[in-house]
């Protein structure tokens, strides 16, 4: 939603933003590697969910790179 808000007035500086959002994505990401390692139940049906996850949150720090880039562009 707040893409929308950048894209359509401005509101936000739309770099600041997206970069906030990727640090926060990454210190998530950053903890949820710390419960992987600490539980070592590797092939357990949690594994596997942990492991999901995180490829999400690897995810959403791609897709905010990608918007990042693309709002420089615009610029």
């Amino acid at each position: 939603m707040k893409i929308y808000f950048i894209k359509r007035i401005e509101l936000f500086n739309g770099v600041d933003l997206i970069l906030k959002q990727k640090t926060e994505c990454e210190n998530w990401k950053e903890r949820y590697e710390i419960v992987l390692h600490e539980k070592n139940d590797e092939n357990t049906f949690n594994w596997f969910v942990r492991k999901y996850r995180l490829s999400q949150i690897d995810g959403f720090i791609n897709w905010l790179d990608w918007c990042g880039k693309a709002i420089i562009e615009e610029i």
